[in-house]
């Protein structure tokens, strides 16, 4: 792929991550009035703080590493799965520490924590990094867009009132689980073939690689 060609990719996926939300936003603040809108502000800020937690730097060590290993397919399947595998281990890890605290600590009801933490499932779904470490950020782009036009339309015509908060927080959060969705068949070729193969180590390895740069912030948006 082109230098140009990555780059006009990688600036539409990151310009409508940053459209999409400022959309909606003026939509929302009507439609749910000022109490639900801070609500839905709020989880969504929760929901991004857990998706930063689960990323935990593999937007910079995991990309770099597949961009290397972009000729190697048993080495990418083996990357991916390793990612995979422990992005869903913090994810579970931040999960249940977020229902305990949800109520009491966090201040939004259990449900509404999983609506917002839909942002972090999809986080593990979405391989934006492994499509732009191959030099493949036009699909990565693909799938952004149409997961973000997807939730534009799904909450334009059916968040019509301060009760469909949830849903409208769900809506949002969904994002990079319909990214994700979206680009399965874009990564069908490295399978599923490092699952199988992998081990503690591997993960433990990936823990302490991203490590360093685990909590730079995201550039994504709601």
């Amino acid at each position: 792929m082109s230098l140009r060609r990555q780059a006009v990719g990688l600036t539409i996926m990151h310009a409508v991550d940053v459209l999409q939300p400022l959309l909606i936003l003026p939509y929302a603040a009507h439609v749910l009035g000022a109490q639900q809108f801070g609500v839905f502000a709020y989880a969504m800020a929760i929901g991004q703080l857990a998706a930063t937690f689960v990323e935990y730097g593999f937007h910079w060590t995991a990309q770099r590493a597949a961009g290397a290993a972009r000729n190697e397919p048993l080495v990418l399947a083996t990357l991916f799965a390793d990612v995979l595998l422990t992005k869903t281990a913090l994810c579970f890890l931040i999960t249940t520490v977020g229902l305990v605290a949800a109520n009491s600590v966090l201040g939004i009801s259990q449900p509404m924590f999983l609506c917002a933490m839909l942002t972090a499932f999809g986080g593990i779904v979405f391989p934006g990094w492994l499509l732009i470490g191959l030099e493949r950020a036009w699909q990565a782009a693909l799938a952004t867009v149409s997961a973000r036009i997807c939730a534009f339309a799904s909450f334009v015509l059916l968040v019509r009132s301060p009760e469909q908060v949830a849903f409208a927080v769900a809506s949002q959060s969904a994002v990079p689980l319909v990214a994700g969705l979206v680009s399965l068949p874009l990564i069908r070729s490295i399978g599923v073939a490092g699952l199988r193969p992998v081990r503690l180590a591997g993960i433990t390895t990936q823990l302490a690689t991203a490590g360093p740069v685990s909590y730079t912030p995201l550039s994504s948006g709601y």
